[in-house]
């Protein structure tokens, strides 16, 4: 019977140790399916031992051995279902993540196709943006850029600075704050061309930009 102790020792430093190690889900599902058939066939050679035992008379100390080692085997097939079950949701939880990256990849490359369909030069910050109309103000001198390609159709002066009216294939907008024009009427500009400087600051800026929506192909 010092085996059959040593049999259940073994049995728990197995089943508890055995599922430490840092290895993948697919491999820790494997350890743990071989896991469970190996606590079965223990429990089978348990029952038979004790019908063995019993047509020997044995005394009552091997019995409750017998009993000990029996309750450890269901503990620790408890133990690796729970096991099995944090997997499986772990699984579940992976899948999720797929999907919703997946979904998310989806959304910014339309993002991206519809930049790069509509989309415009911002004329302070040169980021290609969704065209949108805006007032702000700005702090330090800085370079405006031209929000598409077009000619300039009109400039002026309002409140002591320039503003310019741009008109491109399908979008035309009002520029105003300008301290400096590098363009003149009439000639073609390209999208994110330098138009003009602002350098007396603090200034109001404005951005007021209409395009056409484009149609899309079927």
């Amino acid at each position: 019977m010092k085996k059959l102790s040593f049999v259940v020792l073994a049995i728990l430093f197995f089943v508890k140790s055995g599922l430490s190690a840092q290895v993948s889900i697919a491999q820790q599902k494997k350890q743990i399916e071989q896991m469970k058939k190996n606590l079965l066939k223990l429990y089978f050679c348990t029952l038979v031992t004790e019908k063995f035992l019993s047509y020997k008379n044995l005394n009552i100390e091997n019995s409750i051995k017998l009993k000990i080692f029996e309750d450890t085997l269901a503990k620790s097939l408890e133990y690796l279902n729970e096991k099995e079950k944090q997997l499986s949701q772990k699984i579940k939880t992976l899948q999720k993540t797929k999907e919703l990256e997946k979904v998310r990849r989806e959304i910014i490359e339309e993002i991206r196709r519809k930049l790069k369909k509509e989309g415009i030069t911002d004329p302070l910050s040169r980021a290609k943006k969704i065209p949108k109309s805006y007032s702000l103000r700005v702090n330090s001198p800085t370079n405006v850029y031209a929000p598409f390609g077009g000619r300039i159709s009109e400039v002026g002066i309002r409140a002591g600075s320039v503003f310019i009216r741009l008109k491109g294939k399908r979008c035309e907008a009002i520029i105003s704050g300008i301290d400096e024009l590098e363009v003149g009427m009439g000639r073609p500009i390209k999208e994110g061309q330098v138009i003009g400087r602002i350098f007396r600051v603090p200034k109001k800026f404005e951005f007021l930009v209409n395009c056409k929506k484009l149609k899309v192909p079927k």
